[in-house]
């Protein structure tokens, strides 16, 4: 009786593993001088960005439908959920849109 208990469990956690699909993966974007690298990233629906400042002067990363607010040196931004496809373009308020970055969003 116990044997069947564990061998349903174990179906069960792989049937949840499996139709979960991929796990959700978390993307570093550096904030040098005055620009972003890498400029251009693909990430899948339910990763997140994150932005780590490495440069000397306080950054943002700000589009349309998101903004970290101001990143200062040798600090990493929250991190930002992209949840439906499509391309969002960013730049830096702080520099203006000299310092800019596309995220290209693919479905799972």
């Amino acid at each position: 009786m116990k044997l069947s208990k564990v061998v349903n469990a174990a179906i069960f956690l792989s049937f949840i593993f499996f139709t979960t699909g991929a796990q959700a993966k978390q993307i570093e974007v550096q904030m040098k001088s005055i620009s972003y690298s890498p400029k251009l990233i693909a990430i899948h629906s339910g990763d997140s960005v994150v932005w780590k400042n490495v440069s000397y002067s306080e950054h943002s990363a700000s589009g349309e439908t998101f903004d970290t607010s101001s990143v200062e040196p040798k600090h990493k931004s929250k991190a930002i959920l992209f949840e439906k496809p499509g391309t969002y373009t960013y730049h830096c308020k702080v520099h203006g849109t000299t310092m800019n970055g596309t995220i290209k969003v693919e479905s799972k």
